[in-house]
């Protein structure tokens, strides 16, 4: 480590720069340029992105409708009527993306979707047989019932 060996203190570290740099050399500036370049682009980097991050966010302007007193009976149904549309645009374009996942995923979508039709068909059978049967059973009059009890029931 002979390099070392006469600077053995911050003085003589000083000193040794200090000389070096007295020194006039011909690529000096350009190697002093090169040597400077690339922390100079880190901190404009660094700077750049801290002005950027400190920055809040735009508020998010929410607008909504404001309607009159006014408006007719009319006016209101065409409104729910446009509005049930697009309610119902945006629920198949997710059922269609559901189903683009599910492809993707390896899954048979058309198999289930049947079977979640068939599904829904015998829950709503069911639904409407019970609405029959109990539409069948016939209301016991207020002549029948006596003291609170039904007599049709079987309690006496």
């Amino acid at each position: 480590m002979s390099i070392f060996k006469d600077v053995t203190t911050p003085t003589n570290a000083i000193a040794d720069l200090w000389h070096y740099l007295r020194v006039r050399r011909q690529y000096k500036p350009l190697l002093f340029f090169m040597a400077c370049l690339p922390p100079g682009i880190l901190l404009f980097a660094l700077h750049i992105d801290a002005k950027e991050k400190s920055l809040p966010p735009p508020p998010e302007v929410i607008y909504f409708k404001n309607w009159t007193l006014e408006r007719s009976r009319e006016e209101i149904l065409a409104d729910y009527k446009i509005n049930a549309e697009k309610a119902r645009i945006a629920a198949e374009k997710r059922k269609e993306t559901f189903k683009a996942i599910g492809r993707a995923s390896g899954m048979d979508v058309e198999r289930i979707e049947a079977e979640a039709l068939a599904e829904k068909a015998a829950d709503e059978k069911a639904a409407a047989e019970k609405a029959a049967k109990e539409k069948k059973q016939p209301e016991p009059k207020q002549a029948e019932i006596v003291n609170g009890k039904n007599p049709s029931s079987g309690s006496k």
